[in-house]
């Protein structure tokens, strides 16, 4: 390889040659131009910082693998961010859930719920809205299904047991029997904002 020389008084150290881009030739001209970081590196070490450029190669290798390391960081934070993001259900449903949304109310007279029990617009009974119930190839298999939640509205609280699901639904609502909506909300209102838990 050619070397150049600085002129730095009577000591005279050898520079590293840089190829320029007349003298690199058609088959290594892709690998000489990726080495042309690396030779203005070493150049600048050696003219600025002599007594460190022996150091290049591990200075190099450590840069390489902080850049490896704040990558691994990235993605890592990125998955954790993008996992807490995602709501708490999974294609079985959960049957640790809490939420807020619209009460409303329905007759669960009308047919068999998703549970597969028929129920009655007496009873106190609600429909789960369908990100929280579940989407399981049976519905009937749902935990959710049996399950008794405390909801709260702004007329007062009252335990119902879910039997359906609401497919229209948005995550954190339910769909009640009239009698239950009775009990937190005047009839006429139609739906309001609640807050609800899993007690048992």
């Amino acid at each position: 390889m050619v070397t150049l020389f600085s002129t730095q008084g009577d000591n005279e150290k050898p520079l590293p040659y840089i190829p320029s881009s007349n003298t690199i030739s058609s088959n290594s001209s892709r690998k000489n131009v990726l080495l042309i970081p690396y030779y203005n590196f070493s150049r600048y070490l050696e003219t600025k910082h002599p007594r460190v450029a022996k150091y290049k190669k591990s200075i190099l290798i450590t840069i390489g693998l902080l850049i490896l390391i704040t990558i691994i960081v990235t993605i890592i934070v990125t998955a954790v961010s993008g996992h807490k993001k995602g709501d708490n259900t999974n294609e079985g449903g959960s049957t640790d859930l809490s939420g807020e949304g619209d009460g409303t109310y329905y007759d669960p007279g009308v047919g068999t719920g998703a549970c597969g029990w028929l129920n009655n617009d007496s009873e106190l009974v609600a429909a789960l809205n369908a990100p929280q119930y579940g989407t399981s190839a049976n519905p009937n298999d749902s935990p959710m299904c049996g399950k008794f939640v405390k909801v709260t509205g702004p007329k007062g609280s009252v335990k119902v047991k879910i039997v359906d699901k609401c497919p229209v639904c948005k995550n954190g609502d339910l769909d009640m029997s009239s009698t239950a909506f009775s009990q937190i909300a005047e009839m006429g209102q139609g739906r309001v904002k609640i807050k609800w838990k899993v007690v048992s």
